[in-house]
């Protein structure tokens, strides 16, 4: 500090100095207790001097000199609390005073040590310190004085411990994941050793006796009120402080726990558990967003489930999102499907059961998960039956020989995989009627000669169950003629019979039940010029046409030893067909065919005839 004789002008304008009467300050002075023989630092404290513009003050501070001495204290001990852009103060110390000014061409602002003294402790006993009557004691706010109210201070000397005093700690604030640090401190007044300590009950913080630091970081979870109790101890006695601590709440995102990428075969399920955590505890929500088709998020569960057709392999990203109501975090997650080739699936088919001579038809259907091109087959079918691999039909009419049981194996296959199917076909037997040759006449024209002639044919009929089948005759039959019981139909014609119709039955029977087929013969008159013959040829033949060469008809002539469907075309060179000169059932006997070729070229032309067992091509060369 300056000397105070180099305060007299400011004195000067104090004295000078008119009163603010509704002034608040309030100087407190202090109490202590020392031993004999040792010295402390005290403090004179005041409540915040900021309201009320403070630019000096003077004080003189009155006590008994035999039991206390104070002077001013050293360079490291001056430091208050008060702030000011500059000042400037004075300590003067006379027998049983010590007078402190100062003043700034500022304000002095904030609350707490004014100033600081050296106290020595003499002789036991007990002293107030109070402010000397007789001097004039004020607060100047430029030509005016503040008044103030005075807490007196007390000093005793005695051999009774002391407990330490803490300097004043102010309220803290700090934020959510903000880190607060400050000291603490406390002396002793008999200046023995101090040993700190900190009690408190809530999570985090730390404090370190030697250096007398408080560290503490809330979370985002801690947002509130606390309180800490520092304690001071001397060895002896003990001394206490709290410090309140405000929290402010400060939200942050929801933190979702890393989902690593996820890979999956096609057909299979995938789950995904989607976890978060939010720092203040708030209630959080769940969303997905880029779900695949087939795919579904719980966000009661927080659960994502998925099983990927068979036509969705790929790559996909689905994003999950948290929020707190406030902020919200989301994540990617990528999914690979690797494609799995399905097997084919066969819709079921029920056992089967049909009847002997009835049809039974069904549809073999089957997909393919993967949309592949399926082909079809199927194990040895049963006599008859027949499967359509275009339009996957079986069709099957079991023969009266077929009753029993069957079972046939259906393939479907994608061209990896094949699947297989089973279907059991119950055949019951259920008898028959007999049925005709599809060929069999039932309308013919015959010739007769003016000799008897043998015509002869054979009825065929087939029973679907396998019974043998009889023949017999009804109504109207020719004269002459007989019909076995096995369908041999012989006929003794001569030119009586010519130019009549006749018309009988002839019914086929398997012992039970019967088919009837009407057969009309109309016979034509006597047989004259180049016609067809009745004599019955031994053996099959195509004769040589005639004439050859031929302008532009000649005849051909072909024999059947026995009825047949016969078909008779005419080619050129080039092996085209030219015309169809027979094409139907003819009986046996030799029989000769017109040809006319008019409009038709010169040249070499071919004539073939196919009948049920035999084929012959001829050759005949037509000139013009």
């Amino acid at each position: 500090m300056k000397k105070f004789g180099k305060q007299i002008v400011f004195l000067t304008l104090l004295l000078g100095a008119t009163s603010i009467a509704t002034a608040q300050i309030q100087l407190t002075l202090p109490t202590v207790t020392g031993k004999p023989g040792t010295e402390a630092v005290i403090a004179v404290l005041v409540n915040d001097l900021t309201p009320y513009d403070v630019q000096g003050y003077q004080l003189k501070l009155k006590y008994n000199k035999d039991l206390i001495y104070l002077k001013e204290p050293l360079p490291s001990q001056k430091t208050g609390s008060l702030t000011s852009p500059t000042y400037t103060d004075t300590v003067r110390v006379d027998s049983s005073a010590i007078v402190v000014t100062a003043a700034t061409s500022g304000k002095f602002s904030g609350q707490g040590v004014l100033f600081k003294l050296r106290i020595m402790f003499r002789k036991l006993g007990s002293t107030n310190i109070t402010l000397d009557p007789a001097f004039d004691n004020m607060f100047i706010k430029g030509s005016q004085t503040i008044n103030y109210v005075l807490v007196p201070g007390k000093a005793t000397v005695a051999t009774v411990n002391n407990p330490p005093v803490f300097d004043p700690i102010t309220p803290k604030t700090v934020n959510e994941n903000q880190e607060l640090k400050f000291t603490v401190n406390a002396v002793d007044p008999e200046g023995d050793p101090i040993t700190y300590s900190a009690q408190y009950n809530f999570n985090g913080p730390s404090f370190n006796p030697a250096t007398k630091e408080f560290v503490w970081k809330p979370t985002f979870a801690q947002s509130g009120t606390y309180t800490v109790t520092f304690s001071a101890n001397d060895g002896t006695s003990t001394a206490t402080t709290t410090v309140g601590i405000t929290v402010i709440d400060v939200n942050t995102a929801p933190v979702i726990t890393p989902i690593t990428d996820k890979t999956i075969n096609e057909g299979s399920t995938l789950i995904i558990d989607v976890l978060a955590t939010d720092a203040e505890g708030d209630v959080l929500t769940y969303s997905a967003a880029g779900t695949p088709q087939g795919a579904q998020f719980d966000p009661a569960t927080r659960k994502f489930t998925w099983t990927p057709s068979f036509l969705q392999s790929g790559n996909y990203t689905v994003t999950f999102s948290v929020s707190d109501g406030k902020l919200s975090a989301s994540i990617n997650v990528k999914i690979t499907v690797i494609d799995v080739n399905a097997a084919p699936v066969i819709t079921p088919i029920a056992d089967k059961t049909v009847n002997t001579g009835q049809t039974l038809t069904f549809d073999v259907i089957a997909t393919d998960a993967d949309g592949d091109v399926l082909t079809y087959g199927h194990s040895t079918l049963p006599q008859g039956a027949s499967f359509d691999v275009n339009t996957k039909k079986f069709s099957w009419k079991p023969s009266g020989t077929q009753a029993g049981d069957y079972e046939i194996t259906f393939f479907v296959s994608d061209g990896k995989e094949t699947t297989s199917l089973k279907v059991k076909i119950k055949v019951i037997k259920v008898n028959s009627a007999p049925v005709f040759d599809s060929k069999t006449i039932s309308d013919t024209t015959i010739s007769v000669h003016n000799v008897n002639m043998l015509f002869k044919y054979q009825f065929k009929a087939t029973d679907p169950d396998g019974d043998v089948v009889t023949f017999r005759i009804d109504g109207d039959s020719p004269s002459g003629s007989t019909l076995s019981s096995s369908g041999a139909f012989n006929w003794i014609t001569n030119s009586s019979h010519a130019s009549r119709v006749y018309m009988f039955m002839i019914t086929a029977s398997d012992g039970t039940l019967s088919e009837t087929k009407v057969v009309t013969i109309t016979v034509r008159q006597t047989v004259v010029g180049v016609e067809d013959e009745i004599i019955i040829p031994t053996k099959f033949n195509l004769a040589q046409n005639y004439p050859n060469p031929f302008n532009p008809t000649t005849n051909i002539k072909y024999s059947l030893p026995k009825e047949s469907n016969v078909v008779l075309k005419i080619y050129n060179v080039m092996g085209e067909e030219i015309r169809t000169l027979v094409n139907g059932y003819r009986p046996a006997g030799t029989h000769t065919v017109k040809f006319d070729a008019s409009g038709l070229t010169s040249g070499l032309y071919f004539y073939k005839i196919q009948t049920n067992e035999s084929s012959k091509t001829m050759k005949m060369l037509l000139t013009k």
